[in-house]
């Protein structure tokens, strides 16, 4: 029988893996925007 601490720590990896899945798309559009703003103010220029 699992212990009730692991049951927490299994639970909490899970929701923190699903967070994860979440975040990594944002952080790649805002690299890809940020990305692109900088070029269009250099072209600007």
């Amino acid at each position: 029988m699992k212990s009730v601490a692991c049951l927490a720590a299994c639970s909490v990896w899970k929701v923190d893996r699903f967070a994860a899945s979440l975040l990594l798309p944002y952080l790649l559009w805002i690299g890809y925007a940020t990305a692109l703003n900088a070029e269009i103010a250099r072209l600007s220029l």
